[in-house]
């Protein structure tokens, strides 16, 4: 999906994240290091979440070069593409 159309997500998700570091360190026995940790953990998760949601499109007529043998050779793609990140 166009990452415009992920951004309301990644701020329910970071949202998420801090109203539960709240909460975390509201509790008796939580330390600084564990609330941290656990922010930390969720921010990565929402923002990996993110940005590997992310549909990337080529057009066509993007330059090629190959480097083989006997010689190097160029081009260009004859058509569109598409694929996500991983």
């Amino acid at each position: 999906m166009p990452l415009a159309a992920a951004f309301p997500t990644l701020i329910t998700d970071i949202k998420a994240a801090y109203e539960d570091a709240m909460t975390n360190g509201d509790q008796q026995n939580a330390t600084p290091d564990t609330v941290i940790a656990t922010l930390s953990l969720d921010l990565a998760t929402a923002i990996d979440a993110y940005v590997t949601s992310a549909l990337v499109t080529t057009n066509a007529g993007q330059l090629v070069v190959t480097a083989g043998s006997p010689a190097a050779h160029t081009g260009a793609t004859t058509s569109s593409g598409t694929g996500s990140l991983s």
